[in-house]
């Protein structure tokens, strides 16, 4: 009877769970059979991401045609691999293997590597700094303007002439979000807020609005900075009452 290898009958998540010190007991034979298993569903969700995405000047960005999608895990295991994108076993000692193996836990962690998933990210990332979705967006303009030529022409646009204005609309609508993310990224980067604040939809919304009404970028920071100031402010303000307000209900025993 062949020998059973220590993974079989696991799913993809229990193998990914195992411990360090787990791993470092298996065999060669038995990590390499975890990795297989692995590899296999870390690269079919790879070719799914690939195929909504086209690489220009060695990043990953939307595919003309496919449905857009944030592109954040494809781009993070792009830049650590070198372009090696592919999860395997081969030429690999056992101790690479479980490197390998993190390396695969590491993506599938990635909120944005299944496609679902970052169709769901992107969306959101839309809403926060435009206020809808390109889907929403889309659909607004394109009801605005059917709308607007019945009423002055009496019949319906054509779909070339709806084409060409949902089209166009559209472009300006990606080119305000790039904008907005790119003044909030070097707002946080010049004055040292990355990472350290939670109240960001409040600076977002700061940002996206200034930003979207033509404001110059010194401006449109200045406008941030107050708005962190004020967000954070609120925040310590909240925090302390809630310790005064436990501090009120705390029972001290006839202390």
């Amino acid at each position: 009877m062949a020998q059973k290898f220590y993974t079989d009958g696991m799913t993809v998540d229990e193998i990914l769970a195992l411990g360090d010190d787990v791993l470092r007991h298996m065999s060669k034979r038995d990590v390499s059979r975890a990795l297989r298993t692995v590899s296999l569903a870390a690269n079919k969700r790879v070719n799914r991401l690939l195929n909504h995405a086209v690489l220009e000047n060695n990043k990953y960005v939307e595919k003309s045609g496919k449905k857009a999608i944030a592109l954040d895990a494809l781009n993070k295991l792009n830049e650590e691999s070198g372009g090696d994108l592919k999860f395997g076993v081969k030429n690999k000692t056992r101790n690479q293997m479980i490197a390998e193996l993190g390396r695969a836990k590491d993506f599938m962690a990635l909120k944005t590597s299944t496609v679902g998933k970052a169709l769901e990210v992107r969306q959101a990332r839309e809403k926060r700094a435009m206020g809808q979705t390109r889907e929403e967006y889309i659909k607004d303009v394109e009801k605005k303007f059917k709308d607007s030529y019945k009423q002055e022409t009496g019949k319906r646009p054509t779909k070339e002439q709806v084409k060409e204005v949902v089209s166009k609309d559209f472009l300006e609508y990606k080119k305000t979000e790039k904008t907005i993310w790119s003044n909030y990224r070097m707002w946080q980067e010049t004055y040292g807020h990355k990472g350290k604040f939670q109240g960001s939809d409040v600076v977002i919304n700061e940002v996206a609005n200034r930003t979207a009404s033509g404001m110059a970028q010194e401006d449109v920071f200045e406008k941030a900075n107050d708005a962190y100031e004020q967000e954070y402010i609120r925040q310590q303000e909240e925090q302390n009452n809630l310790v005064d307000e436990a501090l009120e209900n705390l029972d001290l025993g006839g202390y």
